[in-house]
């Protein structure tokens, strides 16, 4: 009768070892998030460099040295002029510069 008791004992250990992990809540290692972060900004640095790359690249056109940035730099100008030409405003002049590189450097599969 003795053995059934134990076993009981033990099946009601168990029951609370699992009810006290369905209560206890996962925390992220702090290593492992300072680990995720620095890779995070890692990849970012990466991205920007290989951006500012494509923007100092140069390109001989006529005997000329021509750069990806002032070609979008001539594109932005001719962009502002046309929309006030026509009568509209743009509110964020940065903004749709800084839209305008990034469409074209995806585009380019830079």
């Amino acid at each position: 009768m003795q053995n059934n008791v134990w076993k009981i004992n033990m099946a009601e250990d168990k029951k609370q070892e699992q009810e006290q992990e369905k209560t206890d809540e996962y925390k992220p290692d702090m290593r492992l998030k300072k680990l995720w972060e620095s890779l995070e900004e890692n990849k970012r640095q990466r991205r920007h460099k290989k951006f500012q790359n494509w923007l100092n690249k140069s390109y001989n056109y006529s005997d000329n040295e021509v750069y990806v940035e002032d070609i979008l730099d001539n594109l932005c100008k001719d962009v502002f002029k046309l929309v006030k030409r026509n009568g509209y405003t743009i509110s964020n002049e940065k903004q749709l510069r800084n839209e305008i590189a990034t469409f074209v450097y995806k585009e380019s599969n830079a």
